[in-house]
């Protein structure tokens, strides 16, 4: 089959490499005038391992192409929304063109509710105003659907190509056709290896599906948080904890390492995406409050952890290590607001991150540094905020001659306590 994908960012890209594995003929809608050079040149990079090398492989195949132009009439087009890329109403413009009668739509990732009905009305009013005048009223309107996935940063490929369940929220068979066919491959008995459930619902229970699922993994990686600070003041082990609940079935393991917070902006947004559903119809959702509130009061706890160790901060140096997520690159929102409250409280921070160098900005007290050990130059605490492999690798004993107070703060678990008390530093830790 012959579908088209638009490029909004790495999830289209995750997308069309997924279906043109799949079988199909994928022609990726980009404006990136440098995106075709760079497949065709095998150049490709992308921060979602082995997305970009699967694409020049379907490329060379003439399975991938990439094109600005519109593609043929009734070819099916998915349109990927991604946290931190554009939202449906930026892309509306750039769709309208390709509004044509009897064009299968498909919404992909993190669809808001109501976002395919929106849409639906959106290309109908479009295809109705572009209907030639004096011409019958009877016009085949476009068909929206979505299909809302749920792909782990870092692991989007593998999850995109399999899946363990498939969802799609239609108001025609057509469209529930049209999903079992694209996806026909990833379900049985083309995949023999395990059974994959195939959900076929109405949009908003299938939007509101996807947004659940980010919000229940936020919810428990707030309650992992506030019991890791339960954790600490009462002298029991947090990681030990941690340990214990996963191995219930019941809860699972994933999602339960204590840290600084929601690392992945996808959780922020599903979250705060849900309450502000719930205000718009003043369902009170007291959870789901609580679990932003827990959230968002962790960079404050470590500041209190600092304030604890160094007394006061105003005068003091402060290296932060790693500002990305080590599986996506992406920024890490805890860890910029880190930085702006320590600007705020009156102490020098020097940062780095091994993939991302911080721009130079207004706050002269926000220092960008070219490595880690320039970083530490002259501090009194050294924070590790993502668990880079690199910062694993340090000489620490060479970097203690470097730091003015061998103070380390571990805030995601990335260092081993007993290879940073050998070097000579304090190991402070989550309930340490």
């Amino acid at each position: 089959m012959r579908v088209a994908v638009v490029e909004t960012g790495s999830g289209a890209w995750v997308l069309a490499a997924c279906l043109a594995d799949l079988g199909h003929a994928v022609t990726l809608l980009a404006r990136d005038p440098s995106l075709a050079p760079a497949l065709a040149a095998g150049t490709l990079t992308c921060s979602e391992p082995g997305v970009a090398d699967l694409m020049v492989m379907h490329h060379m195949a003439s399975r991938l192409e990439v094109s600005d132009r519109a593609p043929p009439e009734r070819t099916p087009i998915l349109t990927p929304l991604w946290p931190g890329e554009p939202d449906l109403a930026d892309l509306l413009p750039r769709l309208r063109p390709w509004a044509g009668p009897g064009t299968d739509w498909v919404l992909v990732g993190s669809v808001p509710v109501g976002g395919a009905d929106w849409l639906a009305m959106q290309l109908e009013r479009e295809v109705h105003a572009c209907a030639p005048v004096g011409v019958g009223t009877e016009r085949e309107s476009p068909v929206v659907c979505c299909h809302p996935v749920f792909w782990r940063t870092g692991q989007a490929l593998h999850d995109a190509l399999h899946p363990d369940r498939i969802v799609v929220g239609a108001r025609s068979d057509r469209a529930i056709a049209l999903m079992r066919t694209l996806l026909a491959p990833l379900l049985p008995p083309e995949r023999p290896e395990g059974e994959v459930a195939f959900v076929a619902t109405d949009p908003p229970t299938a939007e509101l599906l996807g947004q659940a699922v980010t919000a229940y993994l936020a919810t428990k990686r707030s309650f992992t948080n506030e019991l890791s600070s339960l954790a600490e003041r009462i002298g029991a082990d947090p990681e030990a904890l941690s340990l214990g609940l996963g191995l219930d079935p019941r809860i699972g393991p994933d999602g339960l390492a204590a840290g600084l917070g929601w690392a992945e902006p996808a959780l922020a947004q599903g979250v705060s995406t849900l309450i502000e559903l719930a205000g718009e119809y003043d369902q009170p959702v007291p959870l789901l409050q609580a679990a932003w509130t827990v959230n968002h009061g962790r960079p404050r706890w470590l500041m209190a952890k600092l304030q604890r160790e160094l007394k006061i901060l105003k005068g003091r140096a402060i290296a932060l290590w790693g500002l990305t997520d080590p599986q996506g690159h992406e920024a890490i929102a805890p860890a910029l607001a880190i930085a702006r409250l320590l600007s705020r409280a009156g102490a020098l921070v020097r940062v780095f991150d091994p993939v991302d160098p911080v721009p130079e900005g207004p706050d002269p007290r926000i220092i960008p540094c070219p490595s880690a050990p320039e970083a530490a130059r002259e501090v009194d605490a050294i924070v590790l905020l993502a668990p880079w492999p690199e910062f694993a690798d340090l000489d620490l004993a060479a970097l203690r001659a470097l730091v003015r107070t061998p103070l380390l703060f571990d805030s995601c678990q990335g260092l081993c306590p007993e290879t940073v008390t050998t070097a000579g530093f304090r190991y402070v830790g989550l309930g340490r």
